[in-house]
């Protein structure tokens, strides 16, 4: 169980109801959203300041995170067809 914290998180959506941006406890991000395909998808965050904190690498998944320092984080996905 975790302590009790004092969180304030606010979350911004575009009209088409895809989450653009989050505040939490004062620190901001704004995501580009991919969504011309069936699942929508966050393809960069930005801070408040037009930052770039991460971008994100598709495949027919999540392939990579980077972060702002050019650090990559893989992922793998299991019980992918192949194509």
């Amino acid at each position: 169980m975790c302590p009790e914290q004092d969180v304030n998180h606010v979350t911004g959506y575009d009209d088409d109801g895809y989450r653009i941006g989050a505040n939490l406890n004062g620190r901001s991000v704004e995501y580009t959203v991919d969504a011309n395909v069936p699942l929508p998808r966050v393809l960069e965050e930005f801070d408040s300041e037009g930052n770039v904190i991460a971008r994100y690498v598709y495949g027919l998944g999540l392939i990579s995170r980077e972060n702002a320092a050019g650090e990559n984080t893989a992922y793998t996905t299991t019980n992918v067809a192949a194509q």
